[in-house]
């Protein structure tokens, strides 16, 4: 069986705004919302996880319009020093987060099968889940079946993706000769290095990538619904 979303007309939203807020403490220490974030060097080339996009976007902070906090894969130097009044803008609130798979990093266990069902609903249902993973650009490969990745040597994670779609028959032949997964079957995922890379922006992750982790969805409602914010 395959899948891949429908595109729908719905804003980007800005992976910039929420790194930064996410790693740059508040500047003053005085009132109920002292201290939100953590203050890392350089917010942009410290990776992150759904954790802590999690608690980010539960404190209102974010998710911001990508066309107000423009995101550059490619480059950092454009991004950040954006104002504390800036922190707090929201286009939705968070409500929920489902974590469907979070494995000790150093296991190399596969996804079992009945998780990978849950995660399929969940992608008909909300249209996409996010999944961290181990990136190495060396591994990555491109044919008539479109961009492809499989490596086997690491476990741990370092790039997070969303996945939009899978292919249950995707060919083992579409990965590296010198890397490719026992069977068929990979995820469809948006990666956020641009529409220039990979297939307008999209690849295709075996389901046996040991590296990946951390498969969670976000709900969120309209902003506009609440006034205060208690935690």
């Amino acid at each position: 069986h395959n899948f891949m979303i429908q595109q729908k007309q719905v804003p980007a939203l800005s992976p910039a705004h929420l790194a930064w807020f996410a790693h740059r403490s508040l500047v003053y220490s005085s009132g109920r919302d002292a201290g939100d974030g953590t203050n890392i060097q350089n917010p942009f080339l410290h990776g992150g996880n759904w954790v802590d996009a999690a608690v980010t976007l539960a404190r209102w902070s974010g998710p911001a319009l990508s066309a107000v906090f423009p995101f550059d894969g490619n480059s950092v130097a454009g991004m950040g020093n954006y104002s504390e009044q800036d922190r707090y803008v929201h286009e939705a609130i968070l409500t929920d987060v489902s974590c469907y798979y979070a494995k000790n990093g150093n296991a190399a266990s596969q996804i079992p099968q009945n998780v990978m069902t849950e995660i399929k609903q969940a992608i008909l249902r909300d249209g996409t889940v996010q999944t961290s993973f181990y990136s190495d650009y060396a591994q990555y490969n491109n044919s008539s079946h479109g961009t492809a990745y499989y490596q086997d040597a690491v476990w741990l994670t370092n790039h997070a993706v969303l996945i939009v779609g899978w292919d249950d028959s995707y060919p083992v032949s579409a990965f590296k000769t010198t890397k490719q997964p026992k069977n068929s079957g990979a995820w469809l995922c948006k990666n956020s290095w641009g529409a220039a890379w990979g297939d307008d922006g999209y690849f295709w992750i075996s389901y046996e990538e040991p590296s990946l982790n951390q498969i969670v969805s976000y709900a969120a409602t309209d902003g506009r619904y609440y006034a205060d914010n208690y935690q």
